[in-house]
């Protein structure tokens, strides 16, 4: 029991979903439960559930209300794997023509349960159980006119294509996979993202970088253009970059691909670095 979340418990990014008519393509259930690996939330309430074990894929977060006009919810279930002590995957094999969940146009066969019930204090959380613990979970709530779905749906991370201008004025590009970290995708392609004299938000007299975790504010590349397909600043990395232009990001606080679309993010890599060849830590001044 208990409320869902706003989005489902697990590390790592998350890939928005997105509800439109460009439906992504459904894959084979037997070839959808490869990518998938289990993973433990909370050993000691028992909590799982899955993640992609594939980095070509993703995750979304399907939420979707389901009106029980006439009948039940209109899906076919499927057991595709069977663990111990009533653990399991189980996907959606059929939506069915002209049923409650079909009118709804937002649940795909492949498709698993996280969570089910009404909303706000009524959900139960159905992640990584057996068909049979998911199906009598469901019925728990046969006698509601409406029922809140929340579904997880692998899906092929979009490509963004970042064009990277060096310090140097010499530019590279890095093909990059929706929902990655700004800060990983310019290190895995060896782009200069660091500008040695730059001032820590964290400890004035020290310099070095705090390899991601989000302390130091000495990530900093300035958005030339594609901003819309990076996530929206945090507390954090507001608070590091308090006085710099609203052009600059934190990499180890940005995502890429927002939405899961599709463009290209152009990037300069140590803005605070002068004309001279020197670093102008100005912007820090009103940060101690």
């Amino acid at each position: 029991g208990g409320g869902a979340p706003a989005a489902a418990r697990g590390p790592g990014a998350r890939l928005r979903a997105t509800m439109d008519d460009a439906m992504p393509p459904v894959l084979p259930l037997d070839l959808i439960a490869a990518k998938l690996r289990t993973q433990v939330y909370d050993m000691e309430e028992g909590s799982y559930g899955f993640e992609s074990s594939d980095p070509d894929f993703g995750i979304e977060i399907v939420k979707v209300d389901v009106p029980k006009k006439d009948g039940g919810l209109g899906l076919d279930l499927v057991g595709v794997l069977r663990g111990k002590g009533g653990l399991g995957l189980t996907l959606v094999d059929r939506v069915t023509e002209g049923g409650n969940a079909a009118a709804t146009n937002k649940i795909m066969p492949g498709d698993t349960l996280t969570y089910v019930g009404v909303e706000p204090d009524r959900m139960t959380r159905v992640e990584a159980l057996s068909l049979e613990r998911t199906v009598e979970a469901i019925r728990d709530y046969a006698d509601d006119d409406e029922v809140t779905l929340v579904l997880k749906r692998l899906v092929r991370r979009a490509t963004i294509k970042c064009v990277v201008q060096m310090p140097s004025g010499e530019t590279t590009e890095i093909s990059c996979r929706a929902g990655t970290n700004l800060r990983g995708e310019l290190l895995r392609g060896r782009a200069e993202l660091y500008a040695e004299g730059t001032e820590r938000y964290d400890q004035r007299f020290l310099q070095g970088d705090c390899r991601g975790e989000g302390v130091c504010g000495t990530c900093i590349v300035k958005v030339l253009s594609g901003s819309e397909l990076l996530t929206d600043q945090g507390t954090v990395e507001e608070d590091a970059l308090k006085g710099a232009p609203f052009s600059w990001r934190l990499a180890c606080q940005t995502v890429v691909g927002r939405d899961n679309v599709p463009g290209e993010l152009r990037l300069r890599l140590q803005p605070q670095m002068g004309s001279d060849g020197k670093v102008d830590n100005e912007f820090r001044r009103g940060q101690w």
